[in-house]
């Protein structure tokens, strides 16, 4: 079968070491957020799984994208668990027929071999914007659900995803920002559009800005951006470039994560430091602060703060692929440590119901403080 050109660019004809990155975060962060929804769900509730940039389904060396890693993923599920969802449905699309084509021969392969009757799988030749009533339709039928937007470069306009209403469904956003600086560097007017469509800025906002701080300019929309989507705990994690092997040291893609449950938070940066511990593992700290600096910092921001509005503050930011070690991320056990040392030592005074605390006199918290969003938001922090 012969490979798609584009499909080459972009990948080559074996996994780039980011893209096998990006896919194994996808996959921990989906197994999550599928048992997190199964555990949550009514018997006649469906799931569904959205790749909006689906591509080939295979690499030229044979290993599996993202299609078949999600479809892999979830016949193993249903395969080992007590599922109650009525179906779990997936729509693939890409604008490349060649690429529908490629994938549709390797449905038709998984088809064969696991014929499981709550699988429905849909594919779609176009681009997934021209799509947008029908994926809307079933967003709006299905109650949970995950999304994968992964476009080649900077294909991807901002303002045509928030247009869909996507409900409790959780997504995972690859950010190409090695290109956008390309493009900010070289300023052709084609470059300029595509910067301008990619962070949702007028030509003039952008014309404005000090050439100097691109980053700042990017960083600053992609959080405008993506709090649109109202989401509860959202993050934007570096994922780094291999050039000949070696680890290059800047934040060159970042993955980003929007959710409304922290189990699915959790899960992907617990999966994000398992990756980044074995490939980097020497660095420094988040935002020139530890994680227990940062929680100070913003609790002294508030006279008051839930446990659920400090995470969610945590989470909306930047994390450096080179500068943020294990035990400084967001990550529910690293912050219930730190909210216990802290308590302890007498720098904040923990409040709420008595069942959340495993002793009223250490003030320590149990872990199932951390299982929904309402407990979080029972515990209130004030810094004495």
């Amino acid at each position: 079968m012969a490979e798609d050109p584009r499909q080459q660019q972009h990948f080559g004809k074996q996994k780039k070491y980011h893209t096998q990155i990006k896919h194994g975060i996808l996959e921990k962060t989906l197994e999550a957020s599928l048992s997190i929804a199964n555990w949550l769900c009514k018997n006649n509730d469906s799931y569904i799984y959205m790749d909006l940039y689906a591509g080939m389904g295979i690499f030229g060396d044979g290993d599996t994208g993202s299609p078949l890693i999600a479809l892999n993923l979830v016949n193993k599920f249903l395969q080992n668990n007590n599922v109650k969802f009525k179906n779990i449905n997936f729509i693939f699309i890409d604008k490349d027929h060649k690429n529908i084509k490629s994938l549709e021969h390797q449905v038709a392969i998984f088809k064969s071999k696991n014929n499981h009757p709550k699988i429905n799988i849909e594919t779609k030749a176009g681009e997934w914007e021209s799509f947008h009533d029908h994926i809307q339709n079933n967003i709006s039928r299905d109650k949970w659900g995950f999304i994968f937007v992964d476009p080649f470069s900077t294909e991807l306009k901002i303002q045509k995803l928030q247009k869909l209403k996507i409900g409790l469904k959780d997504i995972i956003v690859f950010i190409n920002y090695s290109t956008l600086a390309r493009q900010d560097g070289r300023k052709y007017e084609t470059d300029v559009s595509r910067i301008c469509a990619f962070l949702n800025i007028s030509p003039e906002q952008y014309k404005n800005f000090d050439n100097d701080k691109f980053i700042e300019l990017f960083k600053n929309s992609i959080i405008k951006n993506y709090s649109f989507f109202n989401k509860d705990f959202s993050t934007f994690a570096a994922i780094p470039v291999a050039v000949d092997g070696k680890l290059q040291s800047g934040d060159y893609f970042f993955l980003a994560l929007l959710t409304s449950s922290l189990g699915v938070a959790d899960a992907f940066l617990t999966e994000y430091a398992k990756i980044r511990s074995v490939s980097y593992p020497q660095t420094s700290l988040l935002a020139d602060l530890s994680l227990e600096g940062h929680i100070l910092q913003v609790i002294s921001e508030h006279e008051t703060i839930s446990i659920y509005s400090l995470i969610s503050s945590l989470y909306f930011n930047f994390i450096s692929w080179k500068q943020t070690e294990e035990k400084e991320l967001p990550i529910k056990n690293n912050i219930k440590n730190c909210l216990d040392t802290l308590s302890m030592l007498g720098k904040i005074k923990m409040s709420g119901p008595r069942d959340y605390f495993l002793k009223k006199e250490n003030r320590k918290l149990l872990s199932t403080t951390f299982s929904n969003n309402q407990s979080m938001r029972d515990v209130v922090i004030n810094k004495i």
